[in-house]
């Protein structure tokens, strides 16, 4: 297990994906799951009640285009990092047109998922990851 000091909030409309991804980074990186939403309304409110140091976000995520919500992510929270997740690889141009930090591909290997929040936690030094943006760590298998 990584050492982690990160506030991270998942946003899925999956029930399994985020107990999937809290079991992952509650247990592979010690992080703090600061909350869970599943909708894009749950989501801002629960972004600004406890001011994630990082959000996981499902780009198709019920209540508006993934567009609409960064937008208003960014308004409200200003430096979350933001990390998109989908299932659609040609869904990762637009989500970092959008002011995504990163793109994690939903079919891609764990370590992915592990790398980018390592990295944009700050944790690079207790990381796997040697060196390069957390933007080049996507799949497309």
């Amino acid at each position: 297990m990584y050492a982690c000091n990160m506030n991270v909030l998942l946003a899925d409309n999956s029930v399994q994906v985020r107990w999937a991804l809290r079991t992952f980074v509650q247990e592979q990186l010690g992080c703090t799951v600061a909350g869970e939403a599943a909708n894009s309304e749950a989501l801002l409110a629960k972004a600004l009640a406890v001011r994630p140091d990082v959000i996981l976000l499902e780009w198709e995520l019920t209540g508006g285009p993934g567009v609409k919500i960064m937008e208003a992510l960014h308004r409200q929270l200003g430096s979350c990092k933001i990390a998109v997740l989908s299932e659609y690889p040609e869904c990762q141009r637009a989500a970092l047109r959008a002011g995504a930090d990163a793109f994690i591909y939903k079919m891609g290997p764990p370590q992915q998922l592990l790398r980018i929040l390592c990295e944009l936690g700050g944790n690079s030094a207790h990381s796997p990851c040697s060196n390069g943006s957390s933007r080049m760590y996507q799949t497309q298998s």
